[in-house]
């Protein structure tokens, strides 16, 4: 599968993984950060109504890492990218 790359990538993961899903009968796996995954949360909805073999793998990374870099590498210093940290398993 390919990757977004960037910015304009946030919150891609999930929602082109549920799209492979719909053209292959193999289980298709999709990889986030925590606050990419919130750009996406809603398809678990449309995951679950079409039954598609997706497994979603939600890494805690503690924030926007690609805005965080964007910002650094622009100002050096990045503002509002740290998120507070939701126990997703639970």
């Amino acid at each position: 599968m390919e990757s977004g790359q960037g910015a304009g990538g946030i919150g891609y993961a999930f929602p082109a993984a549920l799209g492979a899903a719909t053209a292959s009968a193999d289980r298709v796996f999709a990889i986030s950060g925590h606050g990419s995954s919130m750009y996406s949360i809603s398809e678990l909805a449309s995951a679950h109504q079409h039954q598609l073999p997706v497994t979603w793998i939600v890494i805690d990374d503690g924030g926007y890492g690609t805005l965080c870099e964007y910002m650094t590498g622009a100002f050096d210093k990045a503002t509002a990218t740290e998120l507070s940290r939701p126990n997703f398993v639970a």
